[in-house]
C-alpha cells in the first residue's frame, strides 16, 4: 500500500490536491494530511520517513521552516521518497533543485501537472523497487541492493546469499529466489545461482567472479549460464555504440 502525505496549511487547496490525489491512484493508498512543517517533523523525528510520496507546498505557515527545508530534512531521513512541490508561485522553481525531488507543480495547473507528477513519482518507486531483493530470515525482514548480490549457496535447509560485504540466509530455494531474480541471475549448479553480471569468466572448469571467488557450473547448466552471459556482454556492447 502506498503511504502518502500532504503538507498544505490552505485547507482548500489541501481539499484539491487530496481529492486529485484519490482520484489518480489506481493502487492502494492511505493518505495523511499536515497543515505544518512542525507536525510533518513530529511524525519523522525518532524515525525513517515513513511515506513513499510527499505533496509539499513551498509556503507552509510555520515560521522559518519552508517546504524546500522541509524537503531537505526528508532527503536525509528516507533519500526513496518522491516528494512532489506544489506551489502557486514560479519564482520557486528554481529553488526547489537545491533538494532531491521528483516534479514541481504549479497549482494554476494543477489538474493537468498533478496526473503526471504522481505518475511519475509510481514510475521511480517501481524502478527503485527492482533494484531491491525483499527476503525474511527468522522473523527479520531484509532488503538488500541486487547488484550487491554476488551469488547464492544451498546448504541444507538454508539458502547462503553472498554479497560484496556480508552473507544473509533464507529458507527459501534457489529455484524460487532464481525466479525473483531473473534475468540477472541464473543457475549454474544445482546448489549454486550466480549474478551474471559478477561474472568475470566463464569456462567448462567453473565461474570466476569479479572478487576472485570460485563457483562451480555443472554440465548440465553450463550452456544456460553461457547463454546469459553471453547477452550481458551483448548489452553492454549495444549500451557503448
Amino acid at each position: 500500500m502506498l503511504k502518502i502525505a500532504i503538507c498544505e496549511d490552505n485547507s482548500i487547496h489541501c481539499k484539491q490536491i487530496h481529492d486529485l490525489t484519490c482520484s489518480c491512484l489506481q493502487a492502494a493508498y492511505d493518505v495523511d494530511i499536515y497543515t505544518s512543517a512542525d507536525d510533518f517533523l513530529a511524525r519523522i523525528t525518532d524515525q525513517k520517513c515513513p511515506y513513499q510520496i510527499v505533496l509539499m507546498d513551498i509556503e507552509l505557515d510555520s515560521g522559518d521552516m519552508s517546504g524546500i527545508h522541509l524537503a531537505e530534512k526528508i532527503n536525509l531521513s528516507n533519500s526513496e521518497t518522491q516528494i512532489i512541490f506544489i506551489s502557486q508561485y514560479l519564482q520557486y522553481a528554481s529553488a526547489v533543485y537545491e533538494t532531491n525531488h521528483v516534479y514541481f507543480v504549479s497549482k494554476q495547473q494543477i489538474e493537468e501537472y498533478l496526473p503526471r507528477a504522481l505518475s511519475a513519482a509510481c514510475r521511480k518507486l517501481s524502478e527503485l523497487h527492482r533494484q531491491y531483493f525483499c527476503f525474511s530470515y527468522l522473523s527479520r525482514d531484509y532488503r538488500i541492493l541486487r547488484s550487491d548480490i554476488l551469488y547464492m549457496e544451498r546448504k541444507l535447509r538454508n539458502t547462503e546469499i553472498h554479497t560484496k560485504s556480508q552473507i544473509y540466509y533464507c529458507r527459501d530455494k534457489i529455484q524460487d529466489l532464481i525466479d525473483q531474480l531473473r534475468p540477472d541471475f541464473c543457475i549454474c549448479h544445482k546448489s549454486f545461482a550466480v549474478n551474471i553480471n559478477a561474472i568475470y569468466t566463464l569456462s567448462h572448469a567453473g565461474i570466476e567472479l569479479s572478487d576472485g571467488t570460485r563457483l562451480p557450473v555443472s554440465r548440465n547448466c553450463y550452456q544456460s549460464t553461457k547463454d546469459a552471459f553471453a547477452q550481458l556482454l551483448l548489452k553492454s556492447q549495444n549500451e557503448d555504440l
